[in-house]
């Protein structure tokens, strides 16, 4: 275990010192990511909407049909499974940084959306294409067939992982 919790280390500090995601810091990109998602689909994880929140998909509850702006901050932490006030650190960055946007829900003022702005989605794309790039070196100098199975692998510890962690 002590040797798993040496390259965990490792890798977290190789993709802190990345230069990839256009200068963004990989917490930043991956926010941003999880923004641009919300009107795209379901959770790219797998993992279900939140009990009771409408989904992020950009629909309403129950099939209302009702286009949403964004994404709430609850629903993006849950994103993220990061906690609220750590989603909302990283938002005010973001918002500093003039890459995101938040809309009142006109019919409840106390729900705010989360949305790209303009420079986010700019930025968002540029980081895109230079992760899929590290990617694609990563995959070419790796081998397809062991990168897969490495991603498999990984998956299968992470879930015995969170299970022990219930």
């Amino acid at each position: 275990m002590e040797e798993l919790v040496r390259l965990i280390h490792r890798m977290r500090m190789a993709c802190r010192n990345l230069q990839a995601f256009d200068g963004l810091h990989p917490g930043a990109f991956f926010t941003l990511a999880a923004i641009g998602c919300c009107l795209e689909g379901p959770d790219p994880q797998g993992r279900p909407e939140m009990p009771g929140q409408p989904e992020a998909s950009g629909k309403g509850e129950a099939g209302e049909g009702t286009e949403k702006p964004g994404i709430t901050v609850t629903q993006l932490a849950h994103r993220l499974s990061i906690s609220n006030p750590a989603a909302s650190k990283m938002l005010r960055g973001l918002e500093e940084k003039g890459y995101i946007r938040r809309l009142p829900d006109p019919e409840d003022r106390r729900i705010t959306y989360i949305a790209l702005s303009p420079e986010g989605s700019q930025i968002l794309d540029r980081a895109r294409r230079q992760a899929d790039q590290l990617a694609d070196n990563l995959v070419s100098r790796m081998g397809k067939e062991e990168m897969e199975e490495l991603l498999r692998l990984c998956r299968k510890l992470a879930d015995l992982m969170e299970e022990d962690t219930v």
